[in-house]
């Protein structure tokens, strides 16, 4: 029997793995991330307490040409966090491919019985890009943190 695995799971442990090839197997904790595409401001970054609880801020556009970056930003975010705090503050635009890459990080995170808080006001662009890909409908059931409805 093959146990099921999401695509986060996956990418975090052959990260993981990586990294303790790297650094010797320590763990990471209380750690600051930064991903900043060459040339432009802080797009998004995760605090982790000791409590388990993260904070991962978004900044700048959720696009397909910053996919790269949000994926990696919710992947630690994932694996990191047992509850998960997203702040939208200085969100500017979003695509498909960020709502996509959001639905996914939701996911796992609701698979691993984890939680989700939005911890701030919700941009306008995310949710007129939700109800132009459908998310407000497809996805309403299972969001007990109002992600995919504009925020709590």
């Amino acid at each position: 029997m093959t146990e099921k695995t999401d695509f986060f799971d996956l990418h975090s442990r052959m990260k993981n793995d990586h990294y303790r090839g790297q650094l010797g197997g320590g763990e990471k904790k209380n750690e600051i991330c930064m991903f900043l595409p060459i040339g432009e401001r802080k797009m998004y970054t995760l605090a982790v307490e000791d409590s388990g609880t993260g904070t991962l801020t978004l900044a700048g556009d959720l696009t397909i040409q910053h996919a790269r970056e949000l994926k990696e930003a919710l992947i630690d975010a994932v694996t990191q966090s047992m509850h998960l705090n997203l702040n939208f503050k200085d969100v500017e635009r979003v695509d498909l491919a960020g709502l996509q890459i959001l639905c996914a990080a939701h996911r796992s995170l609701l698979g691993r019985s984890k939680t989700l808080a939005i911890v701030s006001q919700v941009p306008d662009a995310f949710k007129a890009a939700v109800k132009v890909a459908g998310y407000d409908r497809c996805i309403e059931q299972e969001d007990p943190s109002g992600l995919w409805r504009g925020g709590n």
